[in-house]
């Protein structure tokens, strides 16, 4: 009696970018997405009191912050722009 599978199917895994593809457990820069919080005026930088470290910036700085993410290998930005208070209602109308 054989056990299953009988014969074990396998991708070419000469190539290095094959082997890199089927890395079970690889996590890089290329895997991320930087979060930009995003606030009105110019020349602005407003720390988010409940994200430590976190900051939201106005639109003229956030080239700046993108490069920073492209420099250390993050793809990607997610803008989060922030709505303020007075405009919030409690339906979100």
């Amino acid at each position: 009696m054989t056990t299953f599978p009988a014969l074990r199917m396998r991708r070419g895994r000469v190539a290095p970018w094959m082997r890199a593809m089927l890395a079970e457990h690889r996590l890089h820069p290329s895997d991320f997405i930087w979060p930009l919080f995003v606030c009105e005026g110019e020349g602005c930088e407003e720390p988010i009191g409940s994200l430590p470290g976190v900051s939201r910036w106005s639109v003229d700085r956030l080239a700046g912050r993108a490069r920073l993410a492209a420099d250390a290998g993050i793809p990607c930005v997610a803008l989060f722009p922030n709505t303020p208070d007075a405009l919030r209602t409690d339906d979100a109308g």
